[in-house]
């Protein structure tokens, strides 16, 4: 299926409570929130390979300690999993794809 690496990143309502959780500081995150976490149902949309650094910055900036303790383990899990993708990404130079 020309796929190296596949995570399904969570349900409609695990997306919102990142979503909810991350736009505590919005400034911080704006490609998570408004190019992954803008929608938990949203597919056929990608990161292109020139905006994978931006979003590796982003998801290192992620702190899983200063989350809501109801949503601090669906935000670890969140981003191990990008940072598979990214890593995935920068590998074989292809975008990552939801």
């Amino acid at each position: 299926g020309m796929i190296l690496l596949r995570h399904r990143l969570g349900t409609e309502n695990g997306i919102n409570a990142l979503r909810t959780e991350l736009q505590k500081e919005a400034n911080r995150y704006p490609m998570l929130l408004q190019k992954i976490l803008y929608s938990g149902t949203h597919t056929c949309d990608w990161i292109p390979v020139e905006a994978i650094d931006p979003l590796a910055n982003e998801v290192k900036q992620l702190n899983v300690s200063r989350a809501e303790r109801e949503v601090a383990d669906a935000l670890h899990v969140f981003q191990i999993q990008m940072a598979e993708l990214i890593i995935a990404a920068k590998h074989t130079g292809k975008p990552i794809c939801f």
